[in-house]
């Protein structure tokens, strides 16, 4: 049977050796998120064979991720079994409209509901690159403000050197007042968390200086095709600072083989969701959680 480990950061190369082997367009299907918000989510995994499942036990329910790996049917008799040992029901989590599937054929009767806060934003590499046309109008002027505004502005790749400033830029950055809910606090340790393990994250990131001053960051992870944006903070003082960072970050994957950028969620924010809309996605990635009765 299964035996469930509380993820650490010392896990993080287990884990994206088996998403970089069975890419997914999920952001919860990379390393880089399991284990940023391994604390948030209680993040446990398990291995039988040559498969992982993420697990996040909770008060009510222990969720389950869809297995990853040679043989995720294997898996999945494993998490039966566990669940019976523990005389609880399974939930899956953040299953593609593929994996949702599956699983009601398993599990006749289960209950399975679409996310829509948890949904994830796919783009096209080459149109959020280039920026042309009518739907991206709005992110070509506010660039144009940008540049305008601070034609003395660096664009750089995070070192070891730059951390220390970030890191500061991070502590004092208006998002911490502005959010009502308890999140920014989350949020900002999270943050610096990455930043403190930032060669053990081994991630792509930059930043944006203004008479050098850092005004913005972003980190991102590729897995597969897809570039995945796990971190971007900007002072939004600077006009267009969000969308020039976006897009000369994109601009430094060229040689990358990067056909998709996930953008992650909205987490039922309407602004965010706003924002996410504007860059005109691809499509929208389905996810669903589904319920053993």
């Amino acid at each position: 049977m299964i035996e469930l480990k509380k993820i650490e950061l010392s896990d993080y190369s287990l884990i994206k050796g088996y998403f970089d082997r069975f890419p997914s367009q999920s952001c919860d299907r990379t390393a880089g998120a399991i284990v940023m918000l391994r604390d948030y989510f209680n993040y446990h995994y398990a291995l039988a064979g040559d498969n992982l499942v993420i697990v996040s036990p909770g008060e009510e329910h222990t969720y389950f991720y869809y297995p990853v790996g040679d043989n995720p049917e294997m898996m999945l008799d494993e998490i039966d079994a566990y669940c019976d040992a523990e005389g609880i029901k399974p939930v899956f989590a953040s299953l593609s409209a593929e994996e949702n599937e599956l699983l009601l054929k398993s599990y006749p009767g289960a209950e399975s509901e679409a996310e829509r806060d948890w949904f994830d934003y796919i783009y096209d590499y080459e149109s959020l690159t280039s920026l042309v046309g009518k739907k991206h109008a709005h992110q070509r002027n506010q660039i144009h403000k940008f540049e305008h505004d601070n034609p003395s502005y660096v664009f750089e790749s995070i070192t070891p050197e730059s951390i220390p400033e970030i890191k500061e830029f991070n502590r004092n950055f208006k998002f911490h007042a502005e959010k009502e809910s308890g999140s920014a606090e989350r949020e900002l340790a999270m943050c610096l968390e990455v930043l403190d393990n930032y060669e053990t994250y081994n991630q792509q990131g930059a930043l944006l200086r203004v008479d050098g001053k850092v005004v913005g960051y972003t980190i991102g992870e590729i897995s597969g095709e897809t570039l995945f944006v796990h971190i971007e903070k900007a002072d939004t003082s600077y006009r267009g600072v969000y969308q020039l960072l976006s897009n000369l970050f994109l601009k430094q994957m060229a040689d990358k083989g990067i056909r998709f950028v996930n953008r992650e969620e909205d987490c039922g924010d309407p602004g965010l969701r706003q924002s996410k809309m504007s860059y005109a996605p691809l499509f929208l990635l389905e996810k669903y959680t589904l319920s053993v009765l």
